[in-house]
């Protein structure tokens, strides 16, 4: 015998007397749907999760997108409301991100989709930065709770006491998700969290997702967290709330920052990236609140991590609006910010921008008695010299940096230090030098397991290999630094490897290659803002211009134009496969 009871929530004082039924009737088999667990010991728990999403990183044509839950429900109750509507190529990335943004929940699209009777799906997108107003009007002959978003949720919210309503609300400030340390400093109530947590995440408030790294990582659907966002509000307590979270987020930075140099660096790179949604929201609050402290803390330790991931005018905006809040501040905080200022504008070709934030930086770290930062903006000065082809000046400044981090005993920037100086070397066509800085700088990077600074140097050893016409040893090291760069996700040093598989095809005799790898790489870097240094410009148009000559004008231009279309992954798969290598 089957019973169901539908929509038990709201009689979960009741399991008690579920629990006797089975008991007293084996053949009884009980469907409950509730918005909470019943904890009987008879009890088995089906999640019902949201239904499928789209990848709005590669969307599909509009027939095949059409197969995807969430968007079939869209289209069906969009059809229902607005007999003309249909999905086409004009506005199925606009439904695909109206249903990525509602989370995938059934009751959102619903409702959503009734108002295309008089909003285009764009017109609806516009409009859902702020959802729960719009997600209304559902049918009058559903119960209440479900003709409103904020209705189905507050249901949800009333069956919390009043500590886990609380906790609910202040966690709504996390942006993407939380760990359980995270939660512990942002919540900052007398609750048990441990409780607390468990009781959001059986009234499906909350979601719990594993994280093999970090342990479980707790998500609130956005939908969701717009109601809590409300509460906060309403209570008086997001300022609370926020400073608790802002408080975390520096602590997190200023924790990861000198690990990314480090074995570790890919788990932390992961973990940055994880909450990077956490650590935005925070700036965002710190600038608005002019908390130049905090705001610079976060700022100077976060540089490595946006100029490693290619987020370089992003780490602009936010780096241009930390220095401004508070310009004649003398900490090094600020130095810090000033280095990362220079780090965003050399990769963007700024070079007199670079060399100025720089020079900022060590005059302030020089006045502070801070000797470790005035080497880090000595050692950073050196590569205007050296992007402007002033290989002695470089040369001499690199020395006597490399001098300087040598009595810090600071591994990491010897070893930059000898690779930018190997660098030099090969421009200056001295390979004998160049392969022996090289050797050098590899031992340390792998013997501090730092896997950037490993990658950078394999590729400076495929250089000299190339210099040297032994194509083969060159591609083995672009190989090997190619399959540790997507590891270690450094966006401008992967697009500079593709760069370089490009230059071994134009002398191996596959010009077309060539062009497409050219053309991908520039379409990356151009994508994230990233410029060619200008003696690795010279180099890479000289052999365009051969591969151009070889191909002719039209095949060099379909090449190109095929280049030009190929994602950075695609371009990486071209590069490392073996039969053309």
């Amino acid at each position: 015998m089957l019973l169901v009871l539908d929509n038990f929530e709201h009689l979960i004082a009741g399991a008690a007397s579920v629990a006797d039924l089975l008991a007293s009737c084996p053949a009884l088999t009980v469907l409950v749907t509730s918005r909470e667990l019943l904890h009987i010991r008879a009890e088995r728990h089906y999640d019902l999760a949201p239904l499928a999403l789209p990848d709005l990183g590669s969307l599909a044509a509009a027939d095949e997108l059409n197969g995807v839950p969430a968007v079939q429900l869209f289209v069906d109750r969009a059809e229902t409301a607005n007999r003309t509507f249909a999905l086409t190529a004009e506005n199925a990335r606009s439904v695909a991100e109206i249903v990525v943004r509602l989370d995938g929940l059934p009751l959102a699209i619903e409702l959503a989709a009734a108002r295309v009777k008089v909003l285009p799906p764009a017109a609806l997108l516009a409009r859902l930065q702020r959802r729960l107003p719009l997600l209304s009007g559902g049918a009058v002959d559903l119960p209440v709770r479900q003709r409103a978003m904020r209705s189905a949720i507050d249901w949800s919210n009333s069956l919390l006491d009043d500590d886990d309503r609380v906790l609910f609300r202040r966690l709504a400030v996390f942006d993407g998700g939380f760990t359980l340390d995270a939660a512990e400093v942002t919540a900052a109530c007398s609750i048990d969290l441990l409780d607390g947590l468990s009781s959001l995440v059986d009234k499906s408030l909350l979601r719990v997702i594993d994280d093999p790294d970090a342990g479980p990582r707790f998500q609130m659907l956005e939908t969701i967290r717009e109601l809590g966002l409300d509460h906060l509000a309403a209570n008086q307590e997001a300022d609370d709330a926020r400073a608790h979270h802002a408080a975390w987020c520096v602590a997190l930075v200023e924790q990861a920052d000198p690990m990314l140099t480090g074995p570790e660096q890919a788990r932390w790179f992961s973990r940055l990236e994880q909450d990077h949604g956490n650590i935005r929201s925070a700036l965002r609050w710190v600038v608005a609140r002019r908390d130049a402290e905090s705001a610079m803390r976060l700022g100077g330790a976060l540089y490595r991590f946006w100029a490693t991931n290619g987020n370089f005018d992003e780490g602009t905006r936010w780096l241009d609006q930390i220095l401004d809040l508070q310009p004649d501040a003398q900490s090094a905080a600020r130095g810090h910010c000033l280095l990362g200022s220079g780090v965003m504008a050399y990769f963007r070709g700024q070079y007199e921008r670079a060399e100025s934030d720089w020079e900022q930086a060590k005059s302030l770290f020089d006045s502070l008695g801070d000797v470790r930062g005035v080497a880090y903006s000595f050692g950073n000065l050196c590569l205007v010299a050296d992007a402007a082809g002033d290989y002695e000046r470089a040369t001499a400044s690199y020395e006597e940096a490399l001098a300087l981090f040598r009595t810090l005993l600071d591994q990491t920037y010897i070893g930059f230090m000898l690779h930018n100086l190997g660098l030099i070397a090969h421009f200056q066509g001295d390979q004998e030098r160049a392969s022996r800085l090289g050797v050098e700088a590899l031992a340390l990077a792998r013997g501090r397991g730092d896997r950037n600074s490993t990658v950078m140097t394999l590729g400076n050893l495929g250089l000299v290999a190339f210099a040297r016409e032994d194509y083969r040893r060159a591609a083995a090291f672009q190989t090997e630094a190619l399959e540790l760069g997507q590891a270690a996700a450094n966006k401008p040093w992967l697009a500079k490897t593709v760069e370089q598989f490009a230059l071994i095809a134009a002398v191996t005799g596959k010009p077309a290659r060539a062009a497409r790898l050219f053309a991908a790489a520039a379409a990356f870097r151009a994508k994230i803002g990233a410029a060619v240094p200008p003696n690795d410009d010279a180099v890479n148009r000289g052999y365009i211009a051969a591969v151009h000559d070889r191909l002719g004008d039209e095949p060099f231009a379909a090449a190109w134009r095929e280049g030009d279309a190929t994602s950075l992954a695609e371009a990486i798969r071209v590069a490392l496969d073996p039969n053309d290598l």
